[in-house]
């Protein structure tokens, strides 16, 4: 039984077709983790060390900021982390200002926050 009526005139899709599609439907999942997570300017609770990671798509997809507050929870430390991470960027790119990476290093020491920092670009 047929679930779909071919339309009359209607062509099988050529192999480009196919293969452009099953390439989309693939990467655009991979496009999604490009993008910023959170909003690295809403206020983190007190307490702990506050940890801002500025880096590229690799931060991101491979969830640096979490591994990193993850290890130091299993060490009894507490890492609030924030991440402004971008696909395809470098240190340089963030600090031209490309990103909003120095508004929210400017935003984070007006309020206070001075504790550690972490670099994770390549």
């Amino acid at each position: 039984m047929r679930f779909f009526a071919k339309a009359a005139g209607a062509r099988k899709p050529n192999r480009f077709t196919v293969r452009a599609s099953i390439l989309a439907i693939a990467l655009f999942p991979g496009l999604l983790a490009c993008l910023d997570a959170g909003n690295p300017f809403d206020p983190l609770p007190e307490g702990g060390y506050h940890v801002l990671f500025i880096g590229n798509s690799l931060t991101y997809v491979n969830d640096l900021p979490g591994t990193v507050a993850l290890v130091a929870a299993q060490g009894g430390e507490t890492f609030r982390v924030r991440s402004v991470a971008l696909p395809n960027y470098a240190v340089i790119d963030h600090a031209l200002g490309a990103s909003n990476a120095v508004s929210v290093i400017q935003g984070a020491v007006s309020s206070g926050h001075r504790n550690n920092a972490a670099n994770a670009s390549d």
